[in-house]
Protein backbone atom coordinates (compact mmCIF):
# COMPACT_ATOMS: atom_id res chain seq x y z
CA UNK A 1 0.00 0.00 0.00
CA UNK A 2 1.48 3.33 -1.10
CA UNK A 3 -0.04 6.68 -0.14
CA UNK A 4 -0.49 8.96 -3.14
CA UNK A 5 1.48 12.16 -2.43
CA UNK A 6 -0.69 15.31 -2.11
CA UNK A 7 0.77 16.87 -5.28
CA UNK A 8 -0.25 13.77 -7.28
CA UNK A 9 -3.84 13.41 -6.03
CA UNK A 10 -5.61 14.15 -9.30
CA UNK A 11 -7.56 11.71 -11.46
CA UNK A 12 -5.09 12.13 -14.34
CA UNK A 13 -2.02 11.49 -12.20
CA UNK A 14 -3.51 8.55 -10.31
CA UNK A 15 -4.61 7.00 -13.59
CA UNK A 16 -1.04 7.41 -14.91
CA UNK A 17 0.40 5.78 -11.79
CA UNK A 18 -1.98 2.82 -12.09
CA UNK A 19 -1.43 2.42 -15.84
CA UNK A 20 2.35 2.40 -15.31
CA UNK A 21 1.79 -0.57 -12.99
CA UNK A 22 -0.31 -2.45 -15.54
CA UNK A 23 -3.88 -1.27 -14.95
CA UNK A 24 -6.18 -2.05 -17.89
CA UNK A 25 -8.93 0.18 -19.30
CA UNK A 26 -11.60 -1.22 -16.97
CA UNK A 27 -11.76 -1.91 -13.25
CA UNK A 28 -14.25 -3.35 -10.78
CA UNK A 29 -15.59 -0.95 -8.14
CA UNK A 30 -16.77 -1.49 -4.58
CA UNK A 31 -18.04 1.88 -3.44
CA UNK A 32 -20.42 3.88 -1.30
CA UNK A 33 -21.33 5.55 -4.61
CA UNK A 34 -24.37 3.52 -5.68
CA UNK A 35 -23.68 4.23 -9.36
CA UNK A 36 -20.25 2.56 -9.18
CA UNK A 37 -20.80 -0.12 -6.56
CA UNK A 38 -20.57 -3.64 -7.94
CA UNK A 39 -19.91 -2.52 -11.51
CA UNK A 40 -17.11 -2.86 -14.02
CA UNK A 41 -16.35 0.64 -15.27
CA UNK A 42 -13.55 2.43 -17.07
CA UNK A 43 -10.70 3.43 -14.81
CA UNK A 44 -10.94 7.03 -16.08
CA UNK A 45 -14.67 7.33 -15.29
CA UNK A 46 -14.29 5.79 -11.84
CA UNK A 47 -11.41 8.08 -10.85
CA UNK A 48 -13.12 11.18 -12.21
CA UNK A 49 -16.25 10.30 -10.26
CA UNK A 50 -14.62 9.57 -6.88
CA UNK A 51 -11.56 11.81 -6.46
CA UNK A 52 -12.28 14.35 -3.74
CA UNK A 53 -15.99 13.55 -3.42
CA UNK A 54 -15.87 11.58 -0.17
CA UNK A 55 -17.08 8.20 -1.42
CA UNK A 56 -15.17 5.32 0.09
CA UNK A 57 -14.16 3.26 -2.94
CA UNK A 58 -11.96 0.31 -3.77
CA UNK A 59 -11.06 -0.16 -7.43
CA UNK A 60 -9.77 -3.58 -8.44
CA UNK A 61 -7.62 -3.10 -11.52
CA UNK A 62 -5.83 -6.46 -11.65
CA UNK A 63 -7.66 -8.76 -9.22
CA UNK A 64 -5.46 -9.77 -6.33
CA UNK A 65 -2.53 -7.69 -7.60
CA UNK A 66 -3.33 -4.03 -8.30
CA UNK A 67 -5.95 -1.63 -7.02
CA UNK A 68 -6.74 1.80 -5.70
CA UNK A 69 -8.41 2.96 -2.48
CA UNK A 70 -10.14 6.33 -2.06
CA UNK A 71 -11.13 6.97 1.55
CA UNK A 72 -14.09 8.97 2.75
CA UNK A 73 -11.78 11.48 4.45
CA UNK A 74 -9.99 14.01 2.25
CA UNK A 75 -6.53 13.03 1.08
CA UNK A 76 -6.92 9.33 1.89
CA UNK A 77 -5.70 7.86 -1.38
CA UNK A 78 -3.63 4.70 -1.79
CA UNK A 79 -2.25 2.58 -4.62
CA UNK A 80 -2.53 -1.09 -3.70
CA UNK A 81 0.00 -3.43 -5.26
CA UNK A 82 1.30 -6.87 -4.28
CA UNK A 83 5.04 -6.88 -3.74
CA UNK A 84 5.42 -10.22 -5.52
CA UNK A 85 4.11 -8.74 -8.78
CA UNK A 86 6.70 -7.16 -11.04
CA UNK A 87 5.59 -3.57 -11.42
CA UNK A 88 7.08 -0.42 -12.88
CA UNK A 89 7.57 2.34 -10.34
Amino acid sequence: MTKVPPAEQTADRIESLLRARGAPEQCYAISTDEYLDGRTVTLRDALTRIIGVGHGTLLSCVPGHLGYFEGEEGGTRYLLARKDRSTKR
